[in-house]
């Protein structure tokens, strides 16, 4: 853990998440994909992010981290639109 507590242990589970390890295909050619999205397209492991994220939160700036596996991505924004409106006020 990286000694934030909370915030912290998020993101360690975050990245120990099966799904966010980094697997090659079996020829060995590419990324095996984290998730399928129908209609929107596939997914990967998006383990820098979530490691730029963390550092960001870890400054005391703040971040938020969703899924981009999920067909609805209005949680994901509505989480930074709040997250802007508040270092607005």
């Amino acid at each position: 853990m990286n000694g934030r507590g909370a915030r912290g242990q998020l993101f360690d589970d975050i990245l120990d998440d099966p799904l966010m390890e980094e697997v090659v295909n079996q020829q060995g050619t590419a990324l095996v994909a984290s998730c399928d999205v129908g209609g929107i397209g596939q997914a990967f492991p998006p383990r820098r992010i979530v490691e730029f994220i963390r550092s960001v939160d870890a400054a005391g700036n703040g971040g938020v981290v969703q899924s981009i596996c999920q067909a609805d991505l209005s949680p994901a924004l509505l989480a930074v639109a709040h997250m802007v409106g508040s270092r607005l006020e």
